[in-house]
């Protein structure tokens, strides 16, 4: 009887477990999970972008112009930075390190910072907290160009400031 009981379980068990299994296969919508529900769908591919109208020597100069005039800024409130780094070419750091020798911080080549999530941006021969100074520009209109200049302290201290260029000759100088 022990053993009748046995194979009885045994062949319930099996059974319901064939067809649960085969009912589960069977359905065809999606299962939507809490997690799943709140993901927004990945946005398309953005669109190349084409060649600016500037040439490379054009925006080597503007970035060169802004960098000096954010330089000559303070835009830190309490002067804790050990150095400034800008988002530029190696070239370009180099002329305004030799235009601003004695600055307060001073200005250092990118390969000397290290960028964390969620913190300020630290200068790696200091283990300090750093600046970096950033430069957008946009397409120019009608012998005018706009360009955005950025600093990022950290998330407290950070901004920009936009500035309206205009080319006399051969030279981008700041609208007034």
């Amino acid at each position: 009887m022990k053993i009748a009981v046995k194979f009885i379980f045994h062949f319930v068990s099996a059974g319901a477990l064939i067809f649960g299994s085969a009912g589960c296969a069977n359905y065809s919508e999606k299962i939507i999970f809490p997690s799943e529900a709140l993901m927004a769908p990945a946005p398309p591919d953005p669109q190349p972008i084409g060649m600016s109208k500037l040439a490379k020597a054009e925006i080597a100069q503007i970035e060169s112009v802004i960098f000096e005039d954010l330089l000559q800024r303070h835009l830190g409130d309490d002067g804790k930075y050990s150095a400034v780094f800008l988002h530029a070419s190696q070239t370009t750091t180099q002329q305004l390190m030799k235009k601003f020798p004695h600055h307060t911080p001073p200005i250092k080549q990118l390969w000397h910072l290290e960028l964390r999530d969620a913190q300020s941006p630290l200068d790696r021969d200091t283990q300090q907290a750093a600046m970096v100074l950033s430069v957008e520009t946009l397409e120019p209109e009608n012998d005018m160009v706009q360009a955005i200049g950025r600093w990022n302290g950290g998330e407290a201290v950070k901004g920009f400031y936009q500035f309206d260029l205009k080319k006399y000759g051969q030279v981008w100088t700041v609208a007034k």
